[in-house]
């Protein structure tokens, strides 16, 4: 509210109160020159000279009249500036809770832009690295495939020389003490087995993909109105600017589909498994 606004209040609040104590004035000087009559009825314009009132009656009822109009312009101008100073002091407390907080709200905005990026660039790289993990496994397991057939081979062909060199004992001259590590075998066998059963249990696993972490703008009402933004320490303090931060919310949204690397193709690379490969985000 702006009280220079109000036309009727200004001049008043300039002169204090010189206006209303002229009206008493100008009062107290009637009384001097004009001497006291009875009330009188309405008169018609025949009766004007013999019954109607004098015009220093006349005059001190339209004194009277500006006296009561003048009392309650007054009450409304005080209370004007009552509200005013009001308006300023919540305009004040305003500006100070404003600029306390700003800092503190463009940061943590800033703060949640990077952190969606950055976990964007983190789904993207754990869904590389996962899908890269899943490629290794399989080759594991053919390489598991192959150790486990050199193993069966390997005993296979102890067995056989074991044979041989207990059928000749008795007609060869010389013969050399052999003897085949069952329990070593059987060792190897057992921790085969348990590689096989851990790496079967996560290929049955199924493979979920990196759920994407996004913002979503939030409605939190209505702009400012322009009256508001008229405002004179509204527009000095720039109480505005919250109109430019974005209120938003984190949300989860679609799984990747496509396993993407960040950073430029010198960044990118292929994994002795085959599949892309991505450098993590620290």
């Amino acid at each position: 509210m702006n009280l220079q606004g109000v036309k009727v209040c200004s001049p008043r609040m300039q002169q204090g109160s010189g206006v209303f104590q002229s009206v008493r004035q100008r009062d107290r000087d009637r009384r001097r020159w004009c001497p006291d009559r009875p009330e009188y009825q309405l008169c018609s314009d025949h009766q004007w000279e013999s019954r109607c009132p004098s015009g220093c009656r006349l005059q001190g009822l339209m004194e009277q009249t500006e006296r009561q109009t003048g009392d309650r312009l007054r009450d409304i101008c005080e209370r004007t500036q009552r509200y005013e100073d009001v308006v300023t002091a919540s305009m004040v407390t305003t500006k100070h809770i404003y600029n306390t907080n700003r800092k503190a709200i463009v940061k943590t905005h800033v703060f949640e832009l990077k952190y969606v990026e950055f976990a964007k660039g983190l789904a993207w790289n754990l869904t590389s690295l996962r899908k890269r993990s899943a490629a290794l496994l399989r080759k594991l397991n053919e390489q598991r495939s192959h150790v486990q057939k050199q193993i069966e081979d390997m005993y296979r062909q102890e067995v056989d020389i074991d044979i041989k060199l207990r059928s000749c004992q008795g007609s060869c001259n010389r013969s050399s003490a052999f003897r085949i590590d069952h329990d070593g075998y059987r060792s190897l066998h057992r921790q085969m087995t348990l590689f096989s059963n851990a790496t079967e249990h996560q290929k049955n696993s199924p493979l979920k993909d990196i759920a994407k972490i996004t913002l979503q703008p939030v409605d939190v009402g209505p702009p400012p109105s322009t009256d508001y933004k008229t405002i004179p320490i509204v527009q000095k303090e720039l109480l505005t600017q919250f109109e430019d931060l974005e209120q938003n919310r984190v949300v989860l949204e679609e799984v990747l589909e496509e396993t993407e690397c960040l950073g430029s193709e010198g960044e990118r690379g292929t994994g002795e498994a085959g599949v892309p490969e991505c450098l993590i985000i620290n």
